[in-house]
């Protein structure tokens, strides 16, 4: 464990050792590229809109920078782990078990714009979830990507498998990550920024706190994109 850290370099620090998957992914599977740079740019919007409600009951992590717009805290590190993980929680899955796909191309700005409104809509669900049942939004982000891939998997049935799979995938690399990131910068990170009750929703594993809610979050994000991308753009996961 590292010594008297400065708490600020830890989120960027993690975003920094994701952006190394993210470019070997990027590296070595070309037919991904462009769906991959889409998402990341769009996740990195969309984890500073999520942030709003994050820092207001999850956590709120110390920041070299920090921007006050409108009221509403911004930083720069949220737009970098945005755009890391909006890539590496939708195609490490077909990274990781090398999966072929073919996208469909065809009227790619249209099927850009339906990618738009069913993360729209899921941003509306989560929001919904936590103002209507004052619901912890860790665990609103969880439902209300279970229910938009609920309605993926009513149109595509063979997602089915896919959602579940990758859910653990995420999950078991979620885990193993946490573990090693603790290891490394100690469990007082955690119980000093996270919001929630952590004694409650950790888990220690030889002496390591991990945050299982980080495992969820990444479990279920992870495997509604997987087959939100499959959905919008087409295609199937071939061995």
């Amino acid at each position: 464990m590292i010594e008297n850290i400065d708490f600020r370099i830890i989120y960027p620090f993690g975003s920094l050792v994701l952006l190394l998957l993210w470019l070997i992914i990027f590296k070595t599977r070309r037919d991904l590229r462009k769906l991959m740079l889409l998402f990341s740019i769009i996740f990195a919007f969309v984890g500073v809109l999520g942030e709003y409600f994050y820092f207001k009951d999850y956590w709120y992590p110390p920041a070299f920078i920090e921007l006050n717009i409108l009221g509403i805290r911004i930083l720069p590190d949220d737009i970098l782990f945005g755009f890391v993980s909006g890539g590496t929680l939708t195609f490490t899955y077909i990274f990781f078990f090398k999966y072929k796909i073919k996208v469909d191309y065809e009227n790619f700005n249209k099927r850009v714009v339906s990618l738009l409104l069913y993360i729209a809509l899921g941003f509306a669900l989560f929001a919904f979830i936590i103002t209507k049942f004052n619901i912890n939004s860790i665990f609103a982000t969880g439902i209300g990507c279970f229910l938009m891939s609920l309605i993926i998997i009513t149109k595509r049935s063979d997602l089915a498998k896919h959602f579940i799979v990758s859910a653990l995938v995420y999950g078991v690399i979620a885990f193993i990550f946490y573990f090693f990131f603790q290891l490394i910068v100690g469990s007082e990170y955690l119980y000093s920024v996270w919001l929630l009750d952590h004694s409650k929703f950790s888990f220690s594993l030889f002496g390591v706190a991990i945050p299982l809610t980080e495992v969820f979050f990444s479990a279920s994000v992870g495997s509604a994109l997987t087959i939100l991308s499959a959905y919008i753009f087409k295609y199937k996961f071939i061995k």
